[in-house]
């Protein structure tokens, strides 16, 4: 396996540091290490450490990256089609943890400091293992998640904008305050997520799940009688046609111009949401609260009128 991934390094047209490659092989850590469009397909990656390393372009279909700590890399058009990711880390590293300042087992050294959360920008992710990985403030901007596993992740803070989710499994995962500006996620499975104060402008959820979804705003005071004092979570201009959305929470949340035909709003809380502009035309509404809600032009269902 040495000898494959030198003769890789080898290569014509490579930036892969073959010495780079050696230590990851031998002891499955890389800190920092120059791995751009290395070839790793199937590579047992398990609990690697690859902190701050350099993943650019790099081919990782069906490896097994399950534990692997892969803080502050940048893995920005790779191809993690098929991975194993589970139980991943891919935040911003901290000094304080690591237990130390710099990464001086490359040239140029790196500080800890100026490392951001893992840059997986257009990386393509199709049908990956995510599952309770940690992408926190993670960058996956345009990114391929369609069909990904991604239950129970947390991806609070993460930047999500006109990434592909359709038909992924986000079953339990955290996406509190999470950016999905443009996001697909057509037929994707968002059941019990958490995405209190996430912005969804424009996403497209058409017939997805959000089943028991907590998108309610956040609150950072009591009364939260102030805008200052308010995180709500946004959905101007959403596709939310065909959704379901049974028992969702979503008090305070923004829905203006929003497209709810056809959805499933059995039980589901928009207390002091605004729904200004947004269209319910056939949607199932029963046991639905609209306390206080603006219904300003809100286009109703012509039945169940005195279901909510």
């Amino acid at each position: 396996m040495i000898n494959y991934l030198l003769a890789l390094a080898a290569a014509p047209g490579s930036a892969v540091d073959s010495n780079h490659l050696r230590r990851l092989q031998e002891t499955n850590k890389c800190m920092g290490c120059d791995l751009v469009g290395a070839d790793l397909k199937g590579a047992n990656l398990k609990g690697a450490k690859l902190i701050g390393a350099d993943l650019r372009g790099a081919f990782l279909t069906d490896a097994d990256l399950s534990g692997a700590d892969l803080s502050g890399a940048n893995i920005r058009w790779a191809d993690l089609s098929g991975a194993n990711l589970m139980g991943a880390r891919m935040i911003r590293p901290h000094q304080n943890i690591l237990g130390r300042r710099v990464i001086r087992t490359v040239e140029p050294a790196i500080v800890i400091a100026h490392l951001n959360a893992t840059d997986l920008r257009h990386a393509n992710m199709t049908g990956a293992n995510l599952s309770k990985a940690s992408l926190v403030g993670a960058n996956l901007s345009r990114a391929n998640l369609s069909e990904a596993n991604l239950s129970e992740a947390n991806l609070a803070r993460a930047n999500l904008r006109e990434t592909n989710l359709d038909r992924a499994n986000l079953r339990g995962a955290k996406l509190t305050k999470a950016y999905l500006i443009d996001a697909r996620m057509s037929r994707a499975d968002l059941s019990f997520t958490s995405l209190s104060g996430a912005f969804l402008i424009d996403a497209n959820l058409q017939g997805a799940s959000l089943r028991g979804a907590d998108l309610s705003r956040i609150e950072l005071d009591s009364n939260c009688n102030n805008n200052n004092s308010c995180s709500p979570t946004r959905l101007d201009s959403a596709n939310l046609a065909d959704t379901d959305l049974r028992g969702a929470n979503l008090n305070g949340a923004i829905l203006l111009g929003a497209n709810l035909q056809n959805a499933n709003l059995y039980g589901t809380n928009f207390k002091q949401a605004n729904l200004a502009g947004a269209n319910l035309e056939s949607a199932i509404i029963r046991n639905t609260n609209f306390t206080n809600a603006d219904l300003t032009g809100t286009l109703m269902p012509i039945y169940g009128a005195n279901d909510f």
